[in-house]
């Protein structure tokens, strides 16, 4: 199984920024800081991954035997955030990111 099996096929566009008009300006610039990081260390991404379970990831990378998603936050609780993954698959590991913050090999590793 791959982590691209994970996604709705309409919705597997790897290395492809996606964003909406209704994102914040930190939430879409944290967004492309991590997409910009993934990309720089040959990590295959996808943006808006829906997932066939439900679902919608902010980042989704793959690292090969594990995926990752990198949910971005600004306002919303950590209560919020875990009800908002709750869909995902449990292949998936978790990764919130306040929006604005710094991307660090540290937080993406």
């Amino acid at each position: 199984m791959t982590i691209r099996t994970l996604i709705r096929p309409m919705n597997r566009k790897e290395g492809v920024i996606k964003f909406s008009t209704g994102e914040g300006y930190e939430h879409f610039k944290t967004k492309c800081e991590i997409c910009w990081w993934l990309k720089k260390n040959k990590i295959p991404f996808y943006c808006e991954a829906i997932f066939e379970t439900g679902g919608r990831a902010d980042v989704l990378a793959d690292y090969d035997k594990y995926g990752v998603a990198y949910e971005i936050h600004n306002t919303e609780t950590k209560e919020r955030m875990i009800k908002k993954t709750e869909t995902y698959p449990s292949e998936i590991s978790l990764v919130f990111i306040k929006a604005g913050s710094e991307i660090t090999d540290e937080i993406m590793n």
